[in-house]
């Protein structure tokens, strides 16, 4: 995917992937407190780890805790979950 493959670091028609992931993570907070006020979200959890920067920024503004649910065995190629 367009954001979801590069490194953070990455720079894509003079884009920040990563400002582009906090931004991600912003609005999917907004659009949660406009459209579910009274959510009950215990948790934050990335899925999959290039999530994590959008799930960070996602669990901030919505103050409510961020967790590392799904570890991804580094000792293996692509892995999927189905």
């Amino acid at each position: 995917g367009y954001v979801s493959s590069p490194r953070p670091d990455s720079v894509i028609d003079g884009i920040s992937v990563y400002r582009t992931r906090l931004r991600m993570g912003e609005k999917l907070a907004h659009l949660i407190n406009r459209t579910w006020a009274a959510h009950d979200i215990d948790v934050v959890i990335p899925v999959p780890d290039t999530a994590r920067t959008a799930a960070l920024e996602c669990a901030h503004a919505l103050d409510i805790p961020y967790r590392e649910g799904f570890m991804k065995n580094r000792y293996v190629g692509r892995t999927f979950i189905m």
